[in-house]
């Protein structure tokens, strides 16, 4: 059989390619269409505008749009795990959740979700009379739908199921709460998870040692731009930082950096850019604008792919900061990188595998004041430093995060599921 026709791609995703969310998969889906004869995007919620597919990928809103809502979505919820054994067994292993409503809260929801994409799954291969043997499950991430999907298996084994992990749904820790149900009941489902960072593969297979052997690092990546971003030389110093506004990023402690470095460095012109949207935005904006007139903030908004492109391409720029107290891998730092901007960043999570003193500046998890406003410094203050960094960010954009080559190792990586 060739790689091209044989194979069918299932992909659930949470709303790709509705919305905002999921970008990473606006690069890999490319990828997947080049190589599965078929490919089926499946969202679990909708949401926005669709976005651009290739040709031989279809959409199928089936899923979404079953359902129930209201008083209807109470009782799935009270039923699906009244009638699980599996519920039962995750009680008596995790029984303090009893005492925990917001545990017990994420468990009853987890079960009926995994139930709900269960029935769909059963429908929709007898309706489309899918080959088992042929058809490749993956869920964009290490969710219910993966859950659900592994009780599918039990019924047709020659599926095939894998899974991305990424952050919330791969640290335990991150979670709210600090648990994630059916953990050992979704790994025994899977084939494979891939995970986007080396941090994540030893998070994982430290803390569950008997699955080592079906986790792997599979890094996501970004296109080549075939452009460098170019540095300020008009005397005013450009900072940017990308995230959604919500307290993990700790976009305050930024403002209290520059107020700082402006006092610091009393002739120093300062300008930040921020790209994304979210709950803080308001907060924010009011704290800026108290800082010195010498301090510019521009809030773009939430921006996509393109238009992030686009400004890159047209705006100077020093460095990208980022003083998340959580992270996986941002995204948002390959994308600088991809353009030879330098990047600021803490010691969370996947960070320290993409920073480093080569090509940046990795901060202490809970960084001062001081600490962060002296980073920037040193690129404000140091050009040569500062140049020497942007070379090397490309480097490593060019060495672990270029997409063409991470996504078309992924898919063979898919492929040789069936080998």
């Amino acid at each position: 059989m060739t790689e091209k026709t044989a194979l069918t791609l299932i992909l659930v995703t949470y709303s790709f390619p509705f919305g905002k969310a999921e970008q990473f998969l606006e690069n890999e889906i490319t990828y997947s269409a080049e190589t599965f004869q078929k490919v089926i995007v499946v969202p679990s919620h909708i949401q926005g505008e669709q976005r651009t597919l290739p040709n031989n990928v279809e959409v199928d809103t089936s899923f979404a749009t079953s359902r129930p809502q209201g008083i209807l979505r109470v009782m799935s919820v009270v039923f699906a795990c009244l009638q699980s054994l599996m519920f039962y067994e995750e009680l008596i292993t995790h029984w303090k959740v009893l005492w925990r409503w917001k545990a017990f809260r994420k468990l009853c929801i987890h079960q009926d979700n995994a139930v709900w994409i269960a029935r769909w799954l059963s429908a929709y291969i007898q309706t489309n009379k899918l080959n088992p043997r042929t058809t490749l499950l993956y869920t964009s991430w290490l969710v219910p739908h993966t859950t659900g999907i592994g009780l599918v298996r039990k019924r047709y084994p020659e599926l095939k199921l894998v899974s991305r992990a990424h952050r919330d749904d791969l640290y335990e820790y991150d979670s709210n709460p600090p648990y994630i149900p059916f953990r050992k009941q979704t790994f025994q489902a899977v084939n494979r998870i891939f995970v986007i960072s080396d941090h994540g593969h030893h998070y994982l297979t430290e803390t569950y040692p008997a699955f080592h052997p079906i986790v792997e690092v599979a890094r996501v990546g970004i296109k080549d731009p075939l452009y460098d971003n170019s540095p300020s030389q008009d005397g005013v110093f450009r900072i940017i930082t990308c995230s959604f506004m919500i307290p993990v990023k700790r976009l305050h402690l930024l403002v209290d950096a520059l107020r700082l470095l402006a006092a610091n460095h009393p002739t120093l012109k300062i300008e930040w850019h921020h790209m994304g949207d979210g709950p803080l935005r308001t907060d924010i904006e009011l704290a800026a604008k108290n800082l010195p007139s010498r301090v510019q903030s521009v809030f773009h908004g939430h921006m996509p792919y393109s238009q992030v492109f686009a400004f890159y391409r047209s705006q100077p720029l020093d460095v990208f900061v980022n003083i998340s107290e959580s992270e996986g891998i941002p995204a948002a730092i390959m994308e600088a990188y991809s353009y030879g901007i330098p990047a600021i960043a803490t010691a969370v999570g996947g960070n320290p595998e993409i920073v480093n003193e080569t090509n940046g500046i990795l901060l202490d998890s809970m960084p001062s004041i001081q600490a962060i406003a002296d980073a920037l410094s040193q690129f404000a203050l140091y050009p040569e430093y500062a140049i020497a960094k942007r070379e090397t960010s490309k480097l490593m954009w060019r060495t672990l995060y270029n997409a063409d080559v991470n996504y078309r190792s992924f898919v063979h990586r898919l492929i040789e599921l069936y080998r």
